[in-house]
């Protein structure tokens, strides 16, 4: 930078310092001393970022004014989602200003809330769709399945935080295209899908039991009498047919 021009810097320091959001800094060097720069804060808990990035340059070109609407939102959209306590805290807005703010944008669909957390709006629709699209992916997988435990979705969204998680499920739920019962999540659409092969197979092992009233073969022989379709034990079980 010239004398007089402004523009963005980053700082490090070989020991943390405390600094707050709009804090006021100047820069000198020590022999000769002089003052070489200042500036205000508008980002004090950065990661190491390159400038040339367009996306981190428009963040903080949202921050310079310091309108808290802008800085709730930005402060989301850089963490993804924070607890309730912790949004600002290194700022001295006072947490009622900042719990107007968040119950405005809330009311505007601008921000996602659960009872702790906040969350960015663009990356609660994105994990959406992403539940959606990994229970369709089940599905493809294990066409004759009406539905997948709970517990395997919650190993695909580890990242998020339990309440969090819990909040996408019933968010989904309430959409009407996702049920969930006893454990188990399911689309309200989808119907098993049986092939002709699949359904012959149905057939010679319903054909099976019902020829072996009294002495049925286990689980392990039958599937080896099915060449191994374990798969379709399982459906005629979900659907009581065994």
């Amino acid at each position: 930078l010239q004398p007089g021009e402004t523009g963005f810097a980053q700082l490090r320091f070989k020991e943390p310092l405390a600094t707050y959001l709009g804090d006021r800094f100047i820069l000198r060097i020590p022999s000769p001393p002089k003052t070489i720069g200042g500036g205000l804060i508008v980002n004090p808990l950065a990661h190491k970022r390159h400038f040339k990035d367009k996306d981190i340059l428009h963040f903080l070109q949202k921050r310079i004014k310091f309108d808290l609407r802008e800085l709730v939102l930005t402060e989301l959209k850089k963490t993804t989602f924070i607890k309730k306590d912790n949004l600002l805290i290194n700022s001295n807005y006072a947490y009622s200003e900042i719990r107007e703010v968040v119950e405005s944008l809330e009311k505007e669909g601008k921000i996602i809330t659960t009872n702790s957390w906040l969350i960015d709006k663009n990356y609660w629709l994105k994990q959406k769709t992403k539940f959606m699209n990994r229970l369709n992916q089940e599905y493809e997988l294990y066409p004759l399945q009406t539905g997948f435990p709970l517990s395997k979705f919650q190993s695909y969204f580890y990242y998020l935080k339990p309440e969090i998680f819990n909040y996408l499920v019933d968010s989904l739920i309430n959409t009407d295209k996702m049920g969930l019962k006893k454990g188990t999540v399911f689309l309200l659409s989808r119907k098993p899908k049986i092939s002709l092969q699949q359904k012959i197979l149905i057939s010679k092992i319903l054909k099976i039991l019902k020829d072996n009233p009294t002495n049925p073969p286990n689980e392990k022989t039958l599937i080896s009498q099915i060449t191994g379709r374990k798969e379709i034990i399982d459906f005629l079980i979900q659907e009581g047919e065994i």
